[in-house]
């Protein structure tokens, strides 16, 4: 809706935005906008992360754990299929690159938390798991490094170095830390394929839209 929609996927000709404040939202009120618009599958986006989250722990587990269990519920009640964003963060801050399988799990305590965004996906991905998956309608996608030079909202290290070196200023990159850089234009291609094979119907369905290659931060930039 904001024209970050790839080629070669069209704009939808009847696209329609409803505003809705799914945070402080009823479970009824969400339930009357799935109904009214006739919704047969539901991606969910919405998260809050980095910086923000450790700022304001409240607000990220009413974000990313609130709403993800709140929409887990009506689609469970309304036989509506949904596929969730996640992150490569759900995974211990050890070893890496990751595959599907592996445990995740974030260290958390009231007194000790490394990571506020990786704990409240963990959190969002057990909600997803256990409400929606022994009903064959939901599946997990992780995205571990999405990257494109017309992707303003998050442009990654790439584009992130090659401002900061446009300007004359230096650039730091941590060498030993490791990525699968994927273009978001691959992500929409992928999850397109995911949705064409309803892979909701597979046991435990999570995926990660990521590239095969492995690359530093400072390789990739």
């Amino acid at each position: 809706s904001r024209g970050q929609t790839p080629y070669p996927f069209p704009k939808t000709a009847n696209m329609q935005i409803h505003h809705l404040d799914l945070s402080s939202a009823s479970l009824n009120q969400i339930e009357k906008l799935f109904k009214k618009t006739k919704s047969n599958l539901v991606l969910h986006f919405i998260a809050l992360n980095g910086a923000k989250c450790q700022q304001d722990p409240k607000e990220a587990e009413k974000i990313n754990f609130g709403i993800t269990y709140k929409l887990s519920l009506i689609c469970k009640k309304l036989n509506i299929p949904m596929g969730f964003c996640s992150t490569a963060d759900v995974f211990p801050r050890e070893g890496g690159p990751f595959a599907e399988d592996d445990p995740t799990g974030v260290i958390y305590s009231e007194n000790h938390v490394l990571n506020i965004y990786s704990w409240t996906k963990y959190r969002a991905e057990k909600a997803v798991s256990e409400i929606l998956f022994p009903k064959k309608l939901g599946f997990i996608f992780r995205i571990s490094f999405p990257y494109n030079i017309e992707y303003i909202q998050k442009p990654g290290t790439a584009v992130m170095a090659f401002n900061t070196l446009a300007k004359g200023e230096s650039w730091i990159a941590v060498k030993d830390m490791h990525m699968n850089p994927t273009s978001s234009y691959d992500i929409a291609l992928g999850l397109n394929s995911l949705i064409s094979k309803k892979v909701w119907l597979q046991e435990d369905p999570i995926f990660h839209l990521a590239s095969s290659e492995v690359l530093t931060g400072l390789d990739l930039a």
